[in-house]
């Protein structure tokens, strides 16, 4: 969700993402609209788009507890300050929408 990858060559020869469906090339375009989403309402706010999917977590509930994972101190930095902004109910609900809509291809794993 962070909109790094934005292909299969953008990946190292050994990362296991290889092997998800999700990334297959026959899938990956279609999933990219999902991260473009998110990538847009990031750009609007000054933020990463790892941030927004982070802040969109958040905003689901109370209760949750999100851990994301990360080999790198300003990708936790990142996460940190996910928890900082705060979404509006419209955004809220937009990143909901497309998040429905999304019609993610490829199996989970």
């Amino acid at each position: 969700m962070t909109g790094q990858i934005r292909s299969i060559d953008d990946l190292d020869e050994d990362d296991w993402r290889r092997t998800n469906p999700r990334f297959k090339p026959e899938h990956f375009a279609s999933n990219l609209k999902l991260v473009d989403a998110f990538g847009e309402l990031a750009a609007k706010r000054g933020c990463k788009p790892g941030q927004i999917a982070l802040a969109w977590l958040l905003a689901q509930e109370k209760n949750l507890i999100v851990i994301p994972g990360t080999k790198r101190i300003k990708y936790l930095d990142e996460n940190v300050g996910a928890g900082q902004i705060t979404l509006t109910e419209e955004e809220n609900k937009t990143l909901r929408w497309f998040a429905n809509a999304a019609n993610i291809q490829g199996e989970r794993y």
